[in-house]
């Protein structure tokens, strides 16, 4: 599962979840979400179907406003093949 919250002082435009496998350079999931709020919870599920050790990156981007205003906090992560 993935969770994840974005708190603000000021309303948001959206936010953007990139999780990649930096492994072999693809990317996993994409996901971009209109969001107006000044708190959104982000929840995803990802099935680990990797077939070996694998290098992993989370990226939650919060969009602050129309221009392209841009925050983004970044997970690296090692994963295991079930």
């Amino acid at each position: 599962m993935i969770h994840a919250t974005i708190t603000s002082t000021e309303e948001i435009h959206g936010y953007t979840l990139l999780l990649e496998n930096t492994t072999t350079s693809t990317v996993i999931m994409d996901i971009e979400e209109h969001a107006h709020d000044l708190t959104t919870h982000i929840h995803e599920m990802w099935v680990n179907n990797v077939s070996g050790h694998t290098d992993m990156k989370l990226t939650v981007t919060a969009i602050i406003d129309h221009e392209g205003t841009e925050v983004s906090e970044t997970v690296s992560f090692h994963c295991h093949p079930m």
